[in-house]
């Protein structure tokens, strides 16, 4: 039987490799599919103009090596065959029929007499008018066509174009591929260790005497903001390559998930400690939710709104990181409506456990009636 688990674990591995591999392929196949048909561009070596034969005949890096790709912020060199030398002293870099920018005079050397070499670096400022360059799921690259032109007008455009390959962010691919090795050696950590599992649920447990203890609240509040935060700013960094930074709305959220849970403990503590209080986390775990939404009474629905509120807020705050790569900005009213259902919440929690008045009375044994027997009973 164990033989048998450890070649089902053997598989999952292999197949979430697959999966992960088949789906970066599969990013890179989309991102070479893209459509520039619908430009109005003429086919790349076709001439429109007989009179004019000018052409891209190479594109290459600043070395010298040829290449298909350009990567924004970094010097290529550009070989262009021309019909009159002095039309193309004064050059333009074309981009998918839009003029991009004008190429220095210092940048222009004639190889011969009828060829010309431009080095030109285009930046992320002078193409994204033209091209799409906000990052996107598993998309890096572009696809384009680039031109020579001699003046911004209809007369100098180019005649021809050339098929090219735009790298809007160089560093991409190598950020998912470590998130991915980083994502792969924590699942490959959770099922080879899966005894050691539980411990890493003591951190969102109650304080307890029992043996499996109920879960808790204000610990689950923290370590969900935590996470979502945390995997957030992964996922920014991956697409942009640039660590988001903390608006006044994320140091409230931690804010208040850390004030609630430190409330939480010195409660639990005090009430550990009173040796007159019997504490309903005494109890053993139902299962995750009742834990969250019950105290010694019950469900209580001080638990259920706090936990409606952070599931909601949750959810939309992931939204809009995801669309817009930042942290969103949340109302003030909002972040103060959660405060007040953190302090409820505890407020709440102080007096779950505390004998109501006149209870007392209801815990009264036998043995502590002392009937005196000089009273005697009337009627």
């Amino acid at each position: 039987m164990k033989k048998f688990k450890n070649k089902n674990t053997i598989n999952r591995i292999i197949f979430i490799l697959i999966l992960m591999v088949l789906s970066v392929n599969l990013a890179i196949c989309q991102n070479d599919s893209i459509k520039t048909d619908s430009l109005d561009i003429p086919k790349k070596n076709i001439i429109k103009n007989n009179k004019d034969l000018s052409k891209i005949i190479n594109v290459s890096t600043i070395y010298g090596s040829k290449t298909e790709k350009i990567e924004l912020g970094n010097e290529f060199k550009i070989t262009f065959l021309i019909s009159d030398l002095q039309k193309y002293k004064t050059a333009y870099l074309y981009l998918n029929n839009k003029p991009v920018k004008q190429i220095e005079e210092k940048n222009i050397s004639s190889i011969s007499a009828d060829t010309l070499e431009y080095i030109i670096k285009l930046c992320k400022k002078d193409v994204e008018s033209i091209i799409d360059t906000t990052c996107k799921f598993l998309q890096f690259s572009q696809k384009a066509k680039i031109g020579i032109g001699s003046s911004t007008d209809n007369t100098g455009k180019p005649v021809n174009y050339y098929d090219i390959k735009i790298i809007t962010d160089k560093n991409y691919i190598l950020r998912w591929y470590f998130a991915a090795g980083f994502i792969l050696i924590i699942i490959i950590i959770c099922i080879f260790i899966k005894k050691h599992a539980c411990k890493l649920l003591e951190l969102i447990r109650d304080i307890s005497s029992s043996e499996n203890k109920p879960f808790s609240l204000s610990r689950t509040q923290f370590a969900y903001w935590t996470i979502i935060i945390i995997l957030l700013m992964l996922l920014v960094w991956i697409n942009k390559g640039e660590l988001l930074s903390f608006n006044s709305t994320v140091l409230a959220l931690l804010g208040i998930s850390a004030v609630t849970t430190t409330g939480g403990n010195l409660i639990d503590k005090n009430e550990k400690n009173d040796p007159n209080i019997k504490r309903g986390q005494d109890k053993a775990s139902n299962s995750f939710f009742i834990d969250l939404l019950s105290d010694k009474n019950g469900l209580s629905i001080s638990r259920f709104q706090s936990l409606l509120f952070n599931l909601f807020i949750g959810i939309y705050f992931i939204y809009e990181v995801i669309v817009n790569f930042e942290f969103p900005v949340l109302d003030t009213e909002l972040l103060v409506l959660m405060g007040i259902s953190s302090g409820t919440y505890l407020l709440v929690k102080n007096s779950e456990n505390k004998d109501k008045p006149g209870s007392s009375q209801n815990n009264i044994k036998d043995e502590d009636i002392v009937i005196d027997e000089n009273v005697i009973p009337q009627g």
